[in-house]
C-alpha cells in the first residue's frame, strides 16, 4: 500500500508540477486561451527512420533516445504526436519539405531542407568514429585516410555531405538498419558512437574503431516553421 501510494505521489506531483509550468509559460508568453486551444487541437506529426538507438521500432512502437525526450514533452504539454516511419530520408524530406511532417531529428543535409524552417538547440552530443572490420590493418589517423575508400553513410545525410564535401567516395543507404546489414569485413563506415554501441554486439559485432572525430556538435530537432507551428516550436 505505501509503494502505490508514494507511486500515486510521485506521479501527482509530476502532473502538478507540468501544469503549473506550462501556465505559467502560457502567462509569460502572452498566449491567448484561443491560441491555446488551436495548439492543442492539433496532432503533431514527427517523422523518423530506422537510425540505432535514436530511432527504431521495437515491435509496432517507436523506441530509442528521441521517444524518451518526446515522452517528457507530451507529458509537459499535453499535447498529441504522431510518429511516421519513412524507409528512406529521402521519403521523408520529401513530406517534411510538403509540410506533411512537423519535426524530426535533424540528420539531413541541411540543402535538403526548405527554407522555411526552425531548428532547436543541441540536445544529443555527436561524435564520430571511423569503423572497420576487425581484420582491417589500413592505419586511419584522420578524415582524409580515406581518401581512396569508399564510405558506407546514409543518402541525404549531413553524414554524406560531410564525406563527400571532403572528395570520398561513398556507397549511400536509405535508412541506419539497411547500412549496417550490408557492413562486411572489407567495409568502412562513417557512425555516431552511440549507434556504435547499438550495434556492436549485434551487426558490428567483428568490427572496431578505427579513429574518433573531433566534434563539438549536437544532434537537435528540425521544425517546419509555418503558422501553425509557431507556437508548437517555441514551446518545444
Amino acid at each position: 500500500m505505501i509503494k502505490k501510494y508514494n507511486l500515486w505521489k510521485e506521479l501527482r506531483y509530476n502532473e502538478s508540477y507540468n501544469s503549473n509550468l506550462l501556465d505559467n509559460y502560457y502567462l509569460f508568453k502572452n498566449i491567448s486561451d484561443t491560441d491555446q486551444k488551436k495548439l492543442r487541437s492539433k496532432k503533431y506529426v514527427y517523422g523518423f527512420i530506422d537510425d540505432g538507438v535514436y530511432n527504431h521500432l521495437d515491435g509496432k512502437n517507436i523506441s530509442g533516445f528521441n521517444e524518451l525526450i518526446l515522452k517528457d514533452f507530451k507529458d509537459f504539454s499535453g499535447l498529441s504526436i504522431k510518429y511516421i516511419r519513412y524507409n528512406s530520408l529521402s521519403k521523408l524530406l520529401k513530406d517534411f519539405n510538403s509540410n506533411k511532417v512537423d519535426f524530426a531529428m535533424n540528420i539531413a543535409d541541411s540543402s535538403k531542407y526548405n527554407e522555411n524552417i526552425y531548428t532547436t538547440t543541441g540536445v544529443f552530443n555527436k561524435k564520430l568514429v571511423i569503423v572497420t572490420g576487425n581484420s582491417n590493418k589500413d592505419i586511419i589517423d584522420s578524415i582524409y585516410s580515406l581518401k581512396d575508400k569508399e564510405v558506407l553513410t546514409i543518402k541525404n545525410s549531413d553524414l554524406e555531405k560531410y564525406l563527400t564535401d571532403n572528395n570520398i567516395k561513398v556507397v549511400s543507404y536509405s535508412n541506419m538498419k539497411d547500412l549496417i546489414t550490408d557492413f562486411k569485413d572489407d567495409k568502412v563506415v562513417l557512425i555516431d558512437i552511440e549507434n556504435y554501441n547499438y550495434y556492436k554486439s549485434s551487426a558490428l559485432k567483428d568490427s572496431k574503431i578505427s579513429y574518433i572525430l573531433d566534434s563539438n556538435e549536437k544532434y537537435n530537432y528540425v521544425i517546419n516553421n509555418t503558422d501553425n507551428n509557431s507556437i508548437f516550436k517555441d514551446l518545444f
